[in-house]
């Protein structure tokens, strides 16, 4: 059986089609875009080359004539006669040249590939979410005018979804090639009636059959043989001479004692090479980090030439420990499908890859009947009969493509904080990601869609704990990847840029700020002899400022510290507060370093001591020390919550309103020398028991400057004693002494009485009366006497203050 070769333009470039093929070579390989490369010789010698690139053309290898039933003249309408056996290959022009010529002809060489191979032309960087390996291939195909009839994508697996996927510098053919071969998918191409067609698959269902009961005859070559000159050449050469008859008889003959004129496969040889015994895969999935996902291949009994294990981590960024046994297999798969391979020679054109073939009965070609065609070089022309060369492996043997060499980023990659809302708070999941527009992607998304959450990496981090600055929509954002994968980024850094400027301009060199969006801060500044430390908010104006005091043009307003807000205050310690102006320079010694206080509180408490014996010795009573004991040494060992302040030059307190002090026991003051109390209006003391006045060494004073002056014992005696004289002068006005019950004036053993109405006299002695006397009739005066109040009784007073009462009825 001879060939005959034709290559046609597509309609664009009909008026060239007159066009005969000198010599071909076609490479067809799994995985890879065919390759035609035809000769082709043409009268005109001036075809316009640069119109056929990227333009539509068919190469066909059709047969001529059944040999066996050849008799007389052949006519060219027999030559014409199709059969099934006959090939096509579509597709594109991708080179054109012009390789010899001469006054008769000119030589042309013509490449024709797949339209698959247009889109190895452009490198390019895109984004896929949530898609498997089959919907990224359709929407690249789609994308570019590919119908759903130009390719058939299948799996028997169930592939697993993306988050992110991101082609990154390579062109979509190269990116297609390496998301398949990742998943195990292999692909090949059909030819229908007016293009090619993509086929993917991943299964031995997925092979091609050859028709039903067709199987090859293996004719191994016999020793040197006579080059084989093309029959068609021969035959229409013949034909040209009106001697078709008796060539076409000789060739036949030829052809019936050489055996050619069958197709059948002359050579085949199997080749073996060392496989793995085992693989292994794993990764770290943060989602789920307790758990290590391993994944294991391997053989369930030896195997012959099968050795090593190889160990991949963070090749495939698994997520759970299904994946990482699929991922596992696959990969032993690959080795697997290389171990055995079959290597041949012969004139059978139909054979293509991905297709199944089978040996006729009795060839002795080793232990598989079946092949699956991996790879064919058709090679023909006028001066040399068609011959291919083809590899192929079992066809009980799943096929898996070898992995491609994915892209790394080097250094990082510009991003956008993103988010679906309106506001300036970007959206953070559970796990502290955001969603970020790489700088880099030209796809519109829906807001909030821009990328999966991307973890944001930080200087400090732990189980529930950790340092955390939120990002705000449009912050711009570096993106690093692990291992430089681009399917594996994670934020490392923030930038500022020209629409987001830095907050610390030159002149600010040597501070050292923290601000948030809402300014809030903490700035440290390092300028020499101005050195401060600001804790700020916004809300009500709180602030802690620290050393050189400064307002926002950094004049200084003043120096240590200041704790000030707008709002509330509290400053509080549950142990105890000691708050004092005690110097302890440069910060040289113990926090809690009180000497100054521990004196003073020394002193304290043994003056009030000294004035309690006093008290004794004068009034026959003193206060009760052991609560004023009790506090000092509370206060002096900081032992309970206590305040204690201490200020060796003073503390002075003002309010321009009321003061109160609550003391639950004792109150005590100790002054070491003077106590001055004084009330701009009116001063009150009241004791619910006793009030006791003592001046020990000097005067006693109570005067009323202008009004009354009241001495009075609403509930017992009034008592006034003097170790000396006692005076009672009314400088202006009269002396006024008036008793209910009486009166009675006594010296000496004498005494005047005056009660109920009479007058008595009694003396030891004489008594004497010096002076004009006037004797009359019995006379009186009413002096009524002041209504006293009534008391509150002291266990009253004591439940009204427990219960904070403010007003007692009596």
């Amino acid at each position: 059986m001879a060939q005959r070769y034709y290559f046609e333009l597509g309609a664009e470039l009909a008026q060239y089609n007159a066009l005969s093929v000198h010599s071909f070579s076609v490479t067809e390989r799994l995985d890879e875009c065919y390759e035609v490369v035809v000769e082709l010789t043409s009268a005109d010698p001036q075809l316009p080359l640069a119109q056929f690139i990227h333009q539509r053309a068919q190469f066909s290898m059709r047969p001529e004539v059944q040999w066996g039933a050849l008799t007389g003249v052949v006519s060219r309408q027999q030559l014409g006669n199709e059969d099934t056996s006959q090939r096509h290959w579509h597709g594109v022009i991708t080179a054109a040249e012009k390789i010899a010529g001469n006054v008769e002809e000119s030589r042309y060489r013509l490449t024709l590939m797949p339209r698959l191979a247009l889109l190895d032309r452009i490198e390019t960087s895109r984004l896929f979410q949530n898609e498997t390996a089959l919907s990224i291939v359709a929407k690249i195909l789609r994308h570019h005018g590919f119908g759903g009839e130009d390719f058939k994508l299948q799996s028997a697996r169930t592939l697993p979804h993306y988050e992110h996927r991101m082609q990154y510098q390579e062109t979509d053919y190269a990116f297609i090639r390496r998301v398949l071969a990742r998943e195990g998918l292999w692909f090949g191409f059909n030819q229908s009636s007016r293009a090619d067609v993509l086929v993917v698959g991943d299964a031995l269902a997925h092979y091609q059959q050859i028709e039903a009961n067709q199987a090859l005859a293996f004719k191994p070559d016999r020793g040197l043989e006579s080059p084989r000159l093309d029959v068609t050449a021969q035959v229409e050469a013949a034909l040209a001479a009106g001697q078709g008859g008796r060539m076409a008889q000789s060739v036949s003959q030829s052809l019936g004692q050489t055996g050619l004129g069958e197709a059948a496969i002359h050579a085949f040889s199997l080749h073996y090479q060392p496989q793995f015994a085992g693989v292994t895969v794993k990764d770290y999935n943060y989602r789920d980090a307790p758990n290590a996902l391993v994944g294991t291949s391997a053989f369930d009994y030896e195997r012959p030439a099968a050795a090593g294990k190889p160990y991949l981590y963070g090749a495939y960024h698994h997520k759970d420990q299904a994946q990482a046994q699929s991922y596992a297999e696959l990969r032993h798969q690959q080795s697997m499908a290389r171990h055995e391979t079959g290597k041949g020679r012969g004139n059978v054109a139909t054979l293509r890859p991905g297709e199944v073939f089978g040996f006729a009965a009795g060839a002795q070609i080793g232990p598989y009947q079946h092949w699956l065609v991996l790879a064919v070089v058709h090679r023909g022309g006028r001066s040399v009969d068609y011959q291919n060369e083809f590899e192929a492996i079992p066809a009980t043997t799943l096929w898996r493509p070898a992995e491609r060499r994915q892209p790394r980023v080097q250094g990082t990659m510009a991003g956008v904080v993103c988010d679906a809302g309106q506001g300036p708070y970007a959206w953070v999941d559970e796990l502290g990601r955001y969603t970020v527009k790489l700088r880099l992607d030209l796809d519109d998304w829906q807001p909030g869609g821009e990328s999966r959450p991307i973890r944001l990496a930080k200087p400090y981090a732990g189980a529930s704990y950790g340092q955390h600055f939120p990002l705000h929509v449009d912050t711009e954002v570096q993106l690093a990847f692990q291992q430089g994968d681009p399917d594996r980024p994670y934020i490392v850094g923030v930038l500022h840029n020209s629409s987001a400027p830095d907050h610390v301009p030159n002149a600010w060199r040597t501070r050292n700020v923290l601000r948030t969006w809402a300014n809030n801060k903490i700035r440290l500044e390092d300028l020499a002899g101005q050195e401060h430390i600001k804790v700020a908010t916004e809300f009500q104006k709180s602030q802690l400022n620290l050393g050189h005091l400064v307002d926002g043009s950094r004049s200084q307003r003043g120096e240590g510290f200041e704790l000030r807000s707008d709002g509330y205050g509290v400053l509080r310690s549950a142990k105890a507060l000691y708050l004092s102006t005690e110097a302890q320079s440069q910060a040289v010694g113990l926090q809690l370093a009180r000497d100054e206080a521990l004196t003073q509180l020394e002193g304290a408490l043994a003056q009030a001591r000294h004035l309690a014996d006093v008290q004794q010795k004068h009034l026959g009573g003193s206060p009760a020390l052991s609560q004023l004991s009790q506090l000092a040494d509370t206060a002096s060992a900081l032992s309970g919550p206590v305040l204690l302040t201490s200020a060796p030059a003073g503390i002075a307190q003002t309010t321009a309103a009321s003061m109160l002090n609550s003391i639950g026991t004792d109150w005590h003051t100790q002054a070491g020398q003077h106590v001055v109390i004084g009330a701009g209006e009116q001063m009150s003391f009241t004791s619910v028991k006793a009030l006791s006045v003592l001046a020990q060494t000097e005067d006693l004073n109570l005067i009323a400057g202008k009004g009354v002056a009241r001495l009075a014992a609403h509930g017992a005696e009034a008592e006034v004693t003097a170790a000396k004289k006692v005076t009672v002068q009314s400088v202006g006005d009269e002396v006024l002494i008036n008793a209910k019950s009486g009166i009675t004036l006594a010296s000496g053993g004498a005494y005047i009485q005056i009660k109920d109405g009479r007058i008595s006299l009694y003396s030891p002695g004489a008594i004497e009366y010096k002076g004009s006397h006037q004797f009359q009739g019995p006379a009186g005066g009413e002096f009524p006497m002041p209504e006293l109040p009534g008391s509150v009784c002291l266990e009253c007073l004591r439940k009204a203050r427990a219960q904070g009462v403010g007003i007692v009825a009596r």
